[in-house]
């Protein structure tokens, strides 16, 4: 089933068609067949609707009442008095007040806006046409409160918007809308709010005529904005744009490059609209202005078709062949690209201070741009394995530009901008092949020149080739098997390792409690063996394990694999320098010593660390080995000799001419190997314990006092004081819940949700995720999301810090009064009181050290800090307050989706908590 059309995507109205018991839609056939129509197309409303978030009625005959958050209909104008029974005596004129939240459409194009109600009851039996007016009342953010009344509203009726002049026939309340003010005034309106960023908007509704009777109307609270939206494509960066021939976009009389034919220029682009879960296509229009050899200044532009923006999606135009044949000799073509959502236009790529085009010389005398290819990483729009993993790049002449390629002795070429490198050919005018190592995804490429004898530069040719994250690991055994198992588990499935005696599994891991390792005892029975060969070492490999030594008095392998008589490379612990090393020998017939990178520090007994060992054999200076202890490169070396061993991979021992050696004494776990090299990112990521799910509560429903907790064995969240679940009674009209059916609703004054037990202490690495909705805009006091409290202080806790405005991470060194606090905070996400709130994270990294808070999946350069804190909380989570002082910092508002890991969630899976869709699997 196709996905719902992306916002912004190009809309026609749909004709409806009721008849012989059918229903039928009848789309727009003008837009079916339309040069620029983007399939699949959908028929399906786009539309966003806004349910008001605060209502209430007000009254000129007593002007300090008011009719909060009424209930059914309310009335508006003059209250007749000539009914009978008379039950308008004195109440004078009604005006209905509504509030709108706002912050979801911040910097969004507003592309139409209806404010619509439920007519309830007229004064006229016939329903006759009584004019009734919509207004908005008060400025930015202004909100009605349950304080709103006549006497302090009267006078911020600021702005008329619209009239509805016409017969309409009153209808319950729970029946579809039929009073409906529409587009004009209204629209511009909204537009202002979301071009400033308004958190909300209040609109009113009042008879025009307020003086007599026939204007009187009941309508129903429930009413709502539909607004359909557009957010227009980011500018286009020229860092997005190349040319081919010509190489990166580049401008100035210095850096231009130059070209001997029609280039293809190239970009990609963004839509905030477009993401995983919405696909909002673009066109990209480029722009040529170029001058004609009769000296006159030309400029044309051309549009592409639609495509979904992807990272890496790329958008091409090929010079007309008329610029070519016309074009001035040795001026410059300037280009530029901007993109088109369907409803709107993004800045042009040169639009800033100073303005920039890019830049490319048009020298028909030049020989052509080199020809490049690779089997590895072709130029053909397609992601390939990946990050790690060495490509060959062969350069050869350009035989089609009618230049003679045998004075060619030379190539110059830069990876991804980097200086220019020389290459010579094996002989004058033949190719050169280089190899090149991708140690990030995404885009790269490849810029390079022929030069002759003279050292005459040719046109630059322009190689863009993606690439993936990189190949999966090769093998993976955990050594979390169950105590007793006769085989170390292979995660890939293709190398389980067989336990020798000395190995004992069940023991605690890296992560704690909730983690197991394998441990091996120092014999020689102390060992796993895949019995195959894993690795080709004399290739590109990685290796890397957490390791736990019991002792040091003497060398210890971790990982190796066997060669004849001495093992293809050894990663272990070197009693000779008291340090963890990564060797490979220099020969597999003879004790000749090895090239050993060393990390140079003190290994520290009984304690976990990550260590792994990266051999990189096409690194540009030779073939390399790194040493990196957690995520830390510590030491290298240059292999300068080459070999191949073809036996078993082996965990905890090496081989010798004599037998097996240098067996482990301690606890091992998570042994990886990669054919390829792991960049410095890749191993920090080793780093991450996999987490271990220990709560999730999604808040949607409550049995007894208490909200369920979904995790198998896991206690529930006991609701204390007037803390309840909100599930919306009208799903459309209703405000939604902030994720799935419910949340927690709390009023600031003692409401609160707690388990009696902590179900992380937070004595290693731990995750906890909620989702927060304030009340009100800027609080006057500060709020807790939610802490893990230990006897005299919380061990951790997230807040709503008045004093700044912003959200606090808060973690305490020790457990007593008066500790030492490390704080946290986020400038870049500020908090909101609507929409669905805000998803806000707290990931703590006893590997590494550090504390993070995340705030709608992302983490701001300042929300994170070093700690090293380890003690454990003993008070059960709660949600809502902290515990300190009886109870304090009561949380007023809306909160859902409470999740506590073991462990540490990375980025990604941060960011895929924070999804509004509910992930009981998550």
């Amino acid at each position: 089933m196709q996905a719902g059309p992306g916002a912004g995507g190009r809309t026609a109205e749909v004709d409806l068609r009721v008849g012989k018991g059918r229903l039928t839609l009848v789309p727009d056939r003008t837009m079916l067949t339309g040069e620029d129509t983007t399939y699949p197309v959908v028929i399906d409303p786009i539309q966003r609707t806004t349910s008001r978030t605060a209502w209430t009625g007000v009254t000129s005959g007593f002007p300090t009442d008011q009719d909060w958050k009424y209930s059914g209909s309310a009335g508006a104008g003059r209250c007749p008095t000539d009914y009978n029974p008379v039950s308008c005596n004195g109440v004078g004129v009604r005006r209905l007040l509504f509030t709108m939240p706002m912050s979801f459409y911040k910097g969004k194009q507003i592309l139409g806006a209806t404010f619509s109600a439920r007519l309830n009851h007229v004064y006229w039996a016939d329903a006759r046409a009584e004019p009734v007016d919509l207004y908005r009342i008060g400025g930015k953010n202004y909100t009605v409160t349950s304080s709103s009344n006549w006497s302090n509203t009267s006078d911020d009726w600021d702005d008329y918007l619209l009239t509805v002049d016409k017969q309409i026939n009153p209808t319950s309340c729970g029946s579809q809308a039929n009073l409906h003010f529409e587009g004009g005034e209204l629209k511009t309106e909204v537009q202002t709010a979301a071009t400033e960023g308004w958190s909300s908007m209040s609109l009113g509704i009042r008879a025009k005529d307020e003086t007599t009777f026939g204007g009187w109307k009941r309508i129903c609270g429930n009413s709502y904005l539909k607004i359909s939206y557009n957010t227009p494509p980011k500018q286009i960066s020229t860092s997005w744009m190349s040319s081919n021939p010509g190489g990166r976009c580049v401008w100035g009389s210095t850096v231009r490059p130059y070209t001997d034919v029609a280039p293809q220029l190239r970009t990609e682009a963004r839509d905030p609209d477009h993401n995983s879960t919405t696909t909002d296509p673009v066109k990209v229009q480029f722009k040529v202005d170029w001058t004609h050899k009769d000296g006159t200044a030309q400029s044309y532009t051309y549009d592409t078709g639609y495509k979904s923006p992807n990272t890496g999606t790329t958008f091409t135009h090929t010079v007309k062949s008329t610029v070519i044949a016309n074009v001035k000799q040795n001026s410059v073509i300037y280009w530029s690209a901007r993109a088109y959502d369907g409803d709107a236009w993004g800045a042009w790529s040169y639009t800033g201070d100073p303005a920039q085009r890019c830049e490319i010389v048009f020298d028909s005398t030049r020989p052509g741009a080199p020809r490049v290819s690779s089997a590895e990483y072709p130029d053909d729009l397609i992601y390939h394995d990946g990050v790690g993993t060495a490509g060959s790049f062969t350069f050869s002449p350009n035989t089609d530009d009618g230049i003679s390629d045998t004075d060619l002795v030379e190539y110059r070429y830069s990876f991804d901008d980097a200086p220019m490198q020389p290459v010579a050919p094996a002989t004058a005018g033949g190719p050169a092949t280089v190899p090149f190592t991708p140690l990030r995804p995404g885009k790269h490429w490849v810029t390079v020149e022929a030069y002759d004898r003279a050292g005459n530069s040719s046109v630059p040719a322009l190689h863009e080739f993606l690439v993936t994250e990189g190949k999966p690991v090769l093998g993976q055994w955990n050594l979390a098997d169950a105590a007793g198992a006769e085989n170390a588990h292979d995660e890939s499935g293709d190398y389980p390792a067989a336990s020798g005696t000395g190995v004992t599994f069940g023991v605690q891991g890296p992560g704690g409690a909730a983690d197991t390792a394998a441990r091996l005892d120092g014999t020689a029975n102390a060992y796993l063996d895949t019995g195959a060969t894993v690795l080709d070492t004399n290739d590109s490999f990685s290796v890397s394990a957490w390791v736990r030594p019991t002792a040091l008095d003497r060398s210890m392998t971790v990982i190796s694999q066997n060669g004849s008589g001495e093992p293809g490379f050894v990663l272990g612990y070197d009693q000779v320098s008291g340090s963890w090393a990564f060797g490979q020998p220099v020969s597999d017939v003879a004790a000749l010593g090895s090239w050993q990178a060393k990390a140079g520090v003190s290994v520290v007994k009984d304690q976990w660390v990550l260590i792994t060992g990266v051999y990189d054999a096409h690194a540009a200076d030779g073939p390399e080995l790194r040493l990196y202890v957690n995520d830390v490169l510590k030491g290298t070396a240059k292999r300068r000799s080459s070999w191949t061993a073809h036996g078993a991979l082996q965990i905890g021992r090496s081989v010798a001419k004599s037998g097996y050696r240098d067996h482990f004494t301690g606890d091992l776990a998570e042994v990886r190997v990669f054919d390829r090299v792991l960049p410095a990112s890749q191993v920090a990521e080793l780093m991450t314990v996999k987490p271990q799910r220990k709560g999730y509560w999604p808040l949607d429903s409550a049995t007894v006092g208490s909200s369920a907790n979904v995790q198998s064995g896991g206690e529930a969240l006991t609701l204390n004081g007037n803390a309840a679940i909100y599930s919306p009674a009208d799903e459309l009209f209703d405000p939604p819940a902030l994720v799935g059916s419910g949340h927690l609703q709390l009023d600031g004054d003692g409401d609160w949700a707690a388990t009696s037990t902590p179900p992380t202490t937070g004595g290693s690495s731990f995750t906890i995720t909620a989702r927060a909705q304030l009340t009100t805009l800027d609080p006057v006091k500060s709020q807790t999301v939610f802490s893990l409290p230990g006897v005299a202080a919380d061990r951790v806790a997230v807040r709503y810090q008045a004093a700044t405005g912003q959200w606090e991470l808060e973690v305490n060194k020790t457990d007593a009064a008066g500790a030492e606090q490390v704080l946290v905070t986020d400038d870049q996400e500020l908090p909101v009181s609507g929409g669905p709130g805000q998803h806000l994270a707290v990931v703590y990294d006893a590997f590494a050290n550090e504390l993070r808070l995340y705030v709608e999946g992302q983490l701001a350069s300042i929300a994170q800090a070093e700690d090293t804190t380890l003690w454990a909380a003993d008070g059960g989570l709660q949600v809502g307050r902290s515990a300190q002082g009886g109870g304090s910092e009561y949380f007023a508002g809306a909160l859902d989706e409470v999740r506590v890991y073991a462990g540490v969630l990375d980025a990604g899976k941060v960011r895929i908590t924070a999804d509004l869709t509910p992930l009981p699997g998550m």
